[in-house]
């Protein structure tokens, strides 16, 4: 407090120079931490290294004087440290210099030693003026959580493999086909897609899914190891780190970076190929294309297309992958450990996608989003919503180019193979798996798995549809056409 004698010399006046947050520690984390640290979501200052006071009945709250040519140059603060006794009775009090606005709310670690070991946070927006506060009580244990192994100064982290040097991605490639991967920590920008845009405040990160596109059982951490994050002092984005297994083993996963009210900020396709990623025009378009679909873990031949090769699912515009069937002809989802896909009841928003990377917008025979968005992928440049990797990018609809055909019959290479599953075409060869796709009768599964496929470009012809080739080798139909957006369709990557 600061005071000031009235002017009739009557009394003194006090006024209160800070806010404050009060918490108690709950008994069950009793010697597992001994003191605490208090930080904005955004980074908020909290005070500053040096702070003048003047008040009098002229300001009759205060004036509160940051600094002065007397006092030199002030350097903010922007976390408040305590210790900790954790018995849930005593009251530990943050007081607060600045006035400051927590927008997303605050975090408060919990460290032992000076290593953290907990954290609890909020997204809570709170305007701390001074001379009020906020009592939080004694913290709830169910909100309580341990970092898996968050550590700024890991140098795991300082030394990770830089996956974003050349770009950015919804999608990065490891190599699962080299052993040299074993162990091996991996890092990327936690940007939107190929932008430079930060996906915002991270305060955790988690493995939603793994899968080995297959029937087999996933055992959880086998495809991506373990994942974390840190923002470098020196760096004023964050970066994500991921370590691959003792043993390798091919599959795909999701990462999300989630705020610190557990919010999904934006989330990452890791693809581990069994086999490596080789690339060709085949004599059907001007960029080069993937020999396999987005997330297939090989390349399909002519003397094998197992599931492995069918690829994961996409709804059109969306970023994340969906599963794709767990056998050649099943209309079932391949085995997955960690969140499951699930259907909404209805269209959801783009926002709602982004949060929910794991949910299909469901609408019969139209498009999976409540207000049409044509340009979420771009049929003239790759965006910040594209599924392919660094590179690379969903392939333009352009009907001069063989791959585009009405009629791949009388493309170089074409051939309908109705018992291996497949389709060819091109100089040299290449395969294209009959995986099915997503439907409106079936949009928590695949349909059609062994006869058809959707392959999508990134054409939007309408507000509810987009272009894609649809070839069924059953009704022997082989060409383009449009579908709903809704769909659930695959991805054949090509060359930026």
């Amino acid at each position: 407090m600061a005071g000031y004698i009235e002017d009739d010399m009557s009394s003194i006046t006090f006024n209160l120079l800070t806010g404050v947050i009060l918490f108690k520690v709950p008994a069950d984390l009793a010697g597992l931490v001994d003191s605490y640290t208090l930080v904005g979501n955004n980074s908020e200052v909290l005070g500053y290294d040096k702070y003048l006071v003047e008040i009098n009945s002229n300001s009759p709250t205060y004036l509160a004087k940051l600094g002065t040519a007397e006092y030199g140059t002030l350097d903010p603060v922007t976390s408040l440290s305590g210790p900790v006794t954790a018995d849930g009775s005593t009251v530990h009090a943050v007081y607060i210099q600045n006035e400051a606005n927590f927008t997303t709310g605050f975090t408060i670690q919990f460290k032992k030693s000076g290593d953290l070991k907990y954290t609890i946070s909020t997204s809570t927006p709170l305007n701390l003026v001074h001379g009020h506060g906020v009592d939080l009580g004694t913290l709830p244990m169910s909100k309580i959580h341990a970092p898996a192994s968050h550590d700024a100064t890991n140098p795991a982290i300082a030394g990770a493999t830089d996956l974003s040097a050349s770009g950015t991605a919804n999608c990065y490639i490891v190599d699962g086909s080299d052993d040299g991967n074993q162990n091996k920590v991996f890092k990327f920008k936690a940007y939107k897609g190929n932008s430079t845009t930060s996906v915002g405040t991270i305060a955790s990160v988690e493995i939603l899914w793994e899968t080995y596109n297959d029937a087999n059982t996933v055992t959880a951490n086998s495809v991506v190891a373990a994942v974390d994050f840190d923002k470098q002092a020196l760096n004023d984005y964050y970066e994500i780190v991921f370590q691959m297994p003792a043993s390798l083993h091919a599959g795909n996963a999701l990462i999300a970076a989630k705020s610190a009210g557990d919010d999904i900020l934006w989330s990452w396709h890791i693809w581990v190929p069994s086999t490596t990623i080789a690339t060709n025009t085949y004599g059907l378009f001007t960029s080069a294309l993937m020999d396999r679909y987005l997330g297939a873990l090989v390349a399909a031949t002519t003397e094998s297309v197992p599931v492995q090769s069918y690829g994961l699912s996409y709804q059109w515009g969306r970023k994340d992958p969906f599963l794709g069937a767990k056998s050649n002809t099943s209309s079932s989802n391949a085995t997955v450990a960690g969140t499951s896909t699930s259907v909404a009841a209805g269209k959801i928003t783009l926002a709602e996608s982004i949060a929910s990377p794991t949910v299909l917008g469901f609408a019969d025979g139209d498009n999976w989003m409540t207000e049409s968005d044509n340009t979420l992928w771009n049929n003239s440049a790759k965006t910040i919503y594209d599924p392919c990797p660094v590179g690379y990018r969903v392939p333009a609809r352009d009907t001069a180019q063989p791959l585009m055909s009405s009629d791949f019959t009388g493309v170089t290479g074409w051939a309908d193979n109705k018992t291996g599953y497949y389709f060819t075409l091109g100089d040299p060869v290449t395969v294209f798996p009959y995986s099915g796709y997503r439907d409106d009768s079936s949009p928590a599964g695949i349909t059609h798995a062994g006869d058809r496929v959707a392959i999508w470009t990134a054409y939007a012809s309408a507000e509810n549809k987009a272009y894609h080739l649809n070839v069924r080798s059953e009704t022997d139909y082989h060409g383009r056409g449009e579908t709903a957006k809704s769909r659930g369709g695959f991805i054949r990557c090509v060359a930026e």
